[in-house]
């Protein structure tokens, strides 16, 4: 059964995990179930213990077994476009994690970041698994059985913009197609040659460095 809460940081305890749900869910009729719950933890009924999630009918236990490893990636969110990220600090009651796209850090409770995690890495491997690569791919699925996944550098998913132009002797070629292999790209010409910026994740755009049409004008 759950315990009353009885001091003012359990308060803030609680409130904290309302405003987190609210934000993921804004609609009047979750926030009222929200405040309905909190009504009932803080007279302690039971069915507002710490750890559950909301479903279909209502507050439900969760059944995740996700593992929640640091410098991993994941997907989140309960939607059909899930958010790519890395979590970059895990602990017994809180995760951080960095959105490997738009740059933005986030903190969310262990127990809600738990329940969206297995929901989107779930859907993206539903959805993408097939174009994923394959590490990538065993990676997820481990850490959705409780298993191991594979720990990223977080410096290798830094957004980058490389200036590259043709190696010797192909200057009169277009690259573009070639370029795109390594991210985005525009054009410039610079004394009759073509360049290319090469913008995406670092480890992906490092890779140029590997490939004989190319040389690298300015990192």
């Amino acid at each position: 059964m759950a315990t009353k809460i009885a001091s003012p940081r359990n308060l803030k305890v609680e409130l904290e995990r309302l405003l987190t749900i609210c934000r993921l869910n804004p609609s009047r009729q979750i926030l009222a179930r929200e405040m309905r719950s909190l009504s009932g933890r803080i007279l302690g009924d039971p069915k507002t213990a710490p750890g559950f999630v909301i479903g279909p009918a209502g507050l439900e236990e969760p059944a995740s077994k996700i593992t929640l490893q640091p410098n991993t990636l994941y997907y989140l969110g309960a939607s059909s476009s899930p958010t790519t990220v890395i979590l970059t600090s895990v602990s017994d009651d809180k995760v951080t994690y960095m959105d490997v796209y738009g740059g933005n850090k986030g903190v969310m409770e262990r127990w809600i970041a738990a329940d969206l995690l297995t929901k989107g890495t779930k859907t993206a491997l539903k959805t993408y698994g097939r174009y994923m690569d394959s590490e990538t791919k065993r990676s997820l699925t481990s850490l959705l059985k409780g298993g191991r996944g594979k720990t990223e550098k977080l410096d290798d998913w830094k957004r980058v913009k490389w200036l590259v132009a043709p190696a010797p002797g192909l200057e009169g070629e277009d690259l573009w197609r070639a370029a795109e292999e390594y991210g985005n790209v525009g054009g410039l010409e610079k004394d009759g040659v073509n360049h290319y910026e090469i913008e995406g994740f670092k480890k992906d755009v490092e890779k140029v460095l590997n490939d004989r049409r190319f040389k690298v004008v300015k990192k």
